[in-house]
């Protein structure tokens, strides 16, 4: 996978997690919010930022 553009850390980005979006100004701001969650939530949460999906795996791997 890719890192996440520059550019896009200022775009807004949603953490969606237990059927619920919430809704950050950053990629960085959603991640942080991800680090977070307990990990049994961490495991079905995601983030989506400008049309990608990203998923556990991805998100933990992230450096912002």
């Amino acid at each position: 996978m890719s890192e996440p553009e520059a550019d896009n850390l200022n775009k807004f980005a949603m953490l969606r997690y237990e059927g619920q979006n919430h809704r950050f100004d950053s990629l960085a701001g959603a991640k942080a919010a991800w680090e977070q969650l307990t990990p049994a939530q961490q495991v079905h949460a995601t983030i989506v930022a400008d049309g990608t999906m990203y998923e556990q795996a991805e998100i933990a791997e992230m450096t912002l």
